[in-house]
């Protein structure tokens, strides 16, 4: 059996209502450290996906983000990720990730 190498995650731009979802997301980040997997997601700054990204980044997790460019400036593309992708439309998006 191979290793997981790396984990897409589809997340929303907002925070959502239950605190659960942001605890959740330090736990999974703790474990994607200790495993050695990488995350991709959807590549915004803002509500859960920015939470993701800047947790897993705290703990040394190498993370890749997807953007259409017309939502880079709503969803606020995350400059601190190692590696921010840019496509055309959400269907590249969703292939890509």
């Amino acid at each position: 059996m191979q290793a997981i190498r790396s984990v897409g995650i589809f997340l929303g731009s907002s925070t959502g209502i239950n605190p659960l979802f942001g605890r959740k997301i330090a736990d999974l980040c703790e474990t994607f450290a200790r495993r050695s997997i990488a995350v991709v997601y959807g590549g915004g700054n803002i509500g859960l996906m920015g939470l993701l990204a800047d947790t897993a980044i705290k703990n040394g997790v190498h993370v890749t983000g997807v953007i259409p460019r017309h939502l880079i400036e709503r969803e606020l593309g995350h400059d601190g990720i190692q590696d921010l992708r840019i496509v055309e439309t959400m269907h590249e998006r969703k292939a890509v990730m």
